[in-house]
């Protein structure tokens, strides 16, 4: 398992690296972007302690358990969409100061604004992708096998799942509580 969740942090990394390539090339306009988003509520209204609860919630529950429908799919790595998804949001902010070309905004702030919690944070998403992957597995075994008439030998649907949710409650959510504390307490320091 853990093996696998490494691979699946290698490939974060990698999505990152290219699309902070491909922005560089394509040079997106952020100011138009900004320009839309600012007459939306901020996050810095909340207190510290709302901003962890709101990080644990969001990161920690909503985004295990969205990974995990997207596993019942019988469609292998479909359940990896949210890590894909915020590895390019990374690798677009991780642009932002070679695009906005201000001097407010430094590259070595947004490092110390991501660097801290987005490790452990995708630690943990890779930890959660690497336990849906043999529950996505086993669901496309067994619809596949309904199919074949010499069948392949199959793991529980059912054990796949129990393992998949001790591991989220013993392994995953400490992890994803972890960056909620670093996001939410130590990266304020930083910045």
């Amino acid at each position: 398992m853990f093996k696998r969740a490494g691979y699946f942090f290698l490939f974060t990394l990698i999505v990152i690296f290219i699309t902070f390539i491909v922005a560089a090339f394509v040079s997106p306009d952020f100011e138009s972007l900004f320009g839309s988003l600012a007459s939306g509520g901020s996050e810095s209204d909340h207190s510290q302690w709302e901003r962890f609860w709101l990080y644990v919630v969001n990161n920690g529950v909503y985004v295990p358990m969205q990974m995990f429908l997207f596993a019942l799919i019988p469609i292998p790595f479909l359940y990896v969409f949210n890590l894909v998804s915020t590895s390019i949001s990374v690798g677009l902010v991780l642009y932002l100061p070679m695009a906005l070309r201000s001097e407010e905004l430094v590259f070595s702030d947004i490092l110390m604004g991501i660097v801290p919690h987005i490790f452990v944070e995708f630690l943990g998403f890779c930890l959660v992708a690497s336990l849906l992957y043999q529950l996505n597995r086993s669901i496309t075994r067994w619809l596949t096998n309904l199919f074949r008439k010499e069948k392949k030998e199959q793991v529980s649907i059912w054990k796949n799942m129990k393992m998949f949710f001790l591991g989220y409650l013993v392994l995953v959510l400490p992890v994803l509580v972890f960056a909620a504390v670093i996001e939410a307490f130590i990266t304020p320091l930083l910045v």
